[in-house]
């Protein structure tokens, strides 16, 4: 399976789940976002759909030690947004709406930079 045709399967469960009316985004360098999400998701019927944004340090080539930095930058630079969709209504949660009421975001290269693929 290509890069192209994995992501067109992702887009298409996505789109599927928004339909069900929940959809939700966090991160592994943010364990008590992850802890409320899924406590939310338990409590509610039918299907929720946590999609968990880990970095990979084997597969992106950097030091396990950084994987949570590596996520949080994730986060603060935007490439990442933690958020909840419910019933068509999206609003951002934890460490993304703090970002977006700062109105400041981290250059996206500054997460990009952490993986050997993109440091050169």
């Amino acid at each position: 399976m290509t890069f192209a045709s994995t992501a067109a399967a992702a887009t298409g469960v996505l789109e599927a789940l928004k339909a069900q009316g929940r959809e939700h985004t966090r991160s592994a360098a943010y364990p008590l976002d992850l802890y409320d999400k899924i406590k939310k998701a338990i409590s509610l019927e039918g299907v929720t759909y946590i999609h968990i944004h880990t970095p990979c340090p084997p597969g992106w080539g950097f030091e396990t030690r950084y994987t949570v930095k590596i996520g949080e930058l994730a986060v603060e630079t935007g490439y990442w947004d933690l958020y909840e969709a419910e019933t068509g209504e999206f609003r951002l949660t934890g460490a993304s709406a703090r970002t977006l009421k700062k109105g400041v975001r981290r250059p996206v290269m500054e997460y990009l930079q952490k993986w050997s693929t993109y440091s050169g």
